[in-house]
């Protein structure tokens, strides 16, 4: 059976609580692919925890999949990242590159036109973004995609931006519920699901 492992965060900064953490620990999505196996894991806010876990999960599983999600403060909509580059700076303890002999930038395989339309028919606002930043998103971003062209696992990988969910309180643009989330995450899910079948 093919795997698949599906990450959010930790809550970070002023926020006691994370929306992907929220939106992902109760989502079942292994019900939704029972030929799938679906890992689940909320990773640290550091980078170098986060690194370790996924290198860990890399290093004695084979993935046919990553799909992260991760909590935008900014986001309006939810966000496909097209790049994930080779830097850390906010939160890093010294700004610089994620490896030392890495190439600049990932771009991930994945195709942005069709997972759009997966998110129109399930009533969910996406877009596009260019690259996912540079703090932990980006990080574990990177690390994925660097896995892929190293080893092939993951086979694909994904970051997806989720905006502040209502429950967040009032820096949370209202348009966001939990629920709502949880039905962007499923349908994402489902739509990669299928890319790699």
């Amino acid at each position: 059976m093919k795997r698949i492992l599906v990450t959010g965060f930790e809550p970070f900064g002023e926020l006691t609580e994370n929306c992907t953490e929220l939106a992902l620990r109760p989502l079942p999505l292994a019900n939704l692919a029972p030929d799938m196996l679906v890992e689940q894991l909320i990773l640290p806010v550091d980078y170098a925890a986060a690194q370790a876990q996924l290198d860990d999960l890399y290093s004695k599983k084979s993935y046919a999949a990553t799909l992260h999600f991760g909590q935008s403060g900014i986001a309006s909509n939810v966000e496909f990242e097209m790049f994930a580059i080779n830097w850390k700076q906010t939160g890093a303890a010294q700004p610089g590159p994620l490896a030392a002999e890495g190439p600049q930038a990932f771009r991930t395989n994945l195709d942005h036109p069709s997972w759009l339309a997966a998110m129109q028919s399930a009533a969910i606002d996406g877009e596009v973004s260019f690259h996912a930043g540079a703090y932990l998103c980006n990080a574990v971003y990177y690390w994925s995609l660097q896995h892929s062209a190293a080893t092939g696992s993951p086979g694909q990988a994904l970051f997806v931006h989720v905006p502040l969910a209502n429950e967040q309180g009032p820096s949370a643009s209202g348009d966001w519920p939990v629920t709502r989330i949880q039905t962007m995450m499923a349908s994402t899910f489902l739509w990669l699901a299928d890319q790699v079948a």
